[in-house]
């Protein structure tokens, strides 16, 4: 789900602080009514997100994480990688 940000999800689960930081102090801003300069607010929007260089996860860590949090797998099954042993055994597919 968070594929479609353009970056790692490890990344930015490590950032989450980070970006929640930002998002409040958007919203704090926007709700005092502070504005630049230029009468756009203050706020997230002129702040870059940097967020933290980590190692992406492996492909199991991120099937369990994606299990964990909504319950069934998303990108892939744990089962895909044995898939053409499974055939060869004849185990018929049952979804």
């Amino acid at each position: 789900a968070l594929d479609c940000f353009g970056h790692d999800r490890a990344a930015m689960m490590a950032g989450v602080e980070r970006m929640m930081g930002l998002a409040s102090l958007a919203q704090q801003n926007a709700m005092s009514g502070q504005h630049d300069i230029f009468g756009a607010s203050l706020g997230a929007q002129s702040q870059a997100l940097n967020l933290p260089a980590t190692d992406p996860w492996l492909a199991a860590d991120r099937l369990h994480r994606e299990f964990q949090v909504v319950g069934f797998y998303l990108s892939a099954h744990p089962l895909d990688e044995y898939k053409a042993a499974l055939q060869k055994m004849r185990v018929q597919n049952w979804a």
